[in-house]
């Protein structure tokens, strides 16, 4: 997974993450505000990540059953939480 997430990050992409990480945290700001900061920031980077990620799951996704159900089973929960909350 993470060989499919630094395939098209260069270290200037990825120093910036990380100081924009760091900068966040420091000022106990959530990481959804991060995630908004990057993709709001670097489209394109956050478009190549995203599609690099899908292409390293996709395969365990299809043929591995045990992959699959502890998928489904966290994005199951992650949906209850959002319903209750």
């Amino acid at each position: 997974m993470a060989d499919s997430i630094l395939l098209n990050v260069d270290r200037d992409t990825l120093a910036e993450f990380l100081a924009a990480y760091l900068y966040f945290n420091s000022k106990g700001r959530s990481n959804g505000d991060f995630a908004f900061f990057i993709v709001s920031n670097k489209p394109v980077k956050t478009a190549s990540i995203a599609l690099n990620v899908a292409a390293a799951i996709l395969p365990d996704l299809l043929f591995d059953g045990t992959f699959r159900s502890l998928m489904l089973d966290t994005l199951a929960n992650q949906i209850r939480r959002k319903k209750t909350h």
